[in-house]
């Protein structure tokens, strides 16, 4: 059974995957920080990431890339 892809659209036209917004909110409830680090992501502090978290990050890096800059961007404003 494929599973359907669901995208959320937020301000400015950014337009990533659910499952993106919830794992950074997620992670950002346990208290962790996702930064960005040139073409990268950092997300600690690691003892706060699981096993799951890690690959459910890799799966989605470049939305959660996208929306860590998109509210970086949104905070300068």
């Amino acid at each position: 059974m494929a599973t359907e892809s669901k995208n959320v659209t937020l301000r400015h036209g950014l337009s990533i995957p659910v499952q993106a917004v919830e794992i950074a909110l997620d992670l950002e409830r346990r208290g962790c920080h996702l930064e960005l680090d040139g073409p990268d992501i950092l997300i600690g502090p690691r003892h706060l990431i699981t096993d799951e978290d890690r690959t459910a990050v890799r799966a989605l890096k470049p939305h959660l890339i996208a929306l860590v800059a998109y509210v970086d961007a949104e905070h300068e404003q």
